[in-house]
């Protein structure tokens, strides 16, 4: 999928229940970065997973709507949805989710992704369809020999940010 691609079904489809479009959406966002979906990188669920079932802070058990291990926890909402309570919600959840290294948040036209490593202030960086169509060049950040030795990269959004291999590290 490309980013046109990407931008121009979303702009449109933004309009649908949460509930009933966002694992498209994830699946979407994995083609857009190159990335195989969720049910071609992992059958199980063990790996990469909707719905990944959890114990919040207070002890009651909730769902992330996706879950990557080692990578993301993401919590969508819908259209003009409220995302810092969606931020709240994966606070909760994170602990119990292996403390993933990026908080996404996401109403389908923003995604929110807040850096959580440790020992390390957390990164905010948003985007929206406009961002992403015009290939905005955004900060990431790239671990290489584990969560205490960051780089900053720079990579158009929509693009993969990693070294000559293609490989996002």
């Amino acid at each position: 999928m490309d980013v046109a691609d990407f931008v121009a079904k979303w702009r449109k489809a933004s309009l649908q229940n949460e509930m009933q479009v966002y694992t498209d959406h994830l699946d979407d966002l994995c083609r857009l970065a190159n990335h195989p979906t969720r049910l071609e990188y992992d059958t199980t669920g063990e790996r990469f997973a909707v719905q990944k079932s959890v114990t919040k802070l207070g002890g009651t058990t909730g769902a992330a709507d996706a879950w990557f291990r080692g990578h993301f926890a993401i919590e969508y909402k819908g259209k003009g949805g409220d995302l810092d309570a969606a931020f709240r919600q994966l606070l909760e959840y994170r602990d119990n989710l292996e403390n993933p290294p990026l908080l996404i948040v996401c109403d389908f036209d923003r995604i929110i992704i807040r850096t959580n490593y440790t020992g390390r202030t957390t990164r905010k960086i948003e985007l929206n369809p406009d961002n992403i169509a015009s290939g905005e060049k955004i900060g990431e950040h790239r671990a290489h020999g584990g969560a205490g030795h960051l780089e900053r990269v720079s990579a158009p959004v929509g693009s993969r940010a990693g070294g000559d291999d293609g490989e996002v590290h």
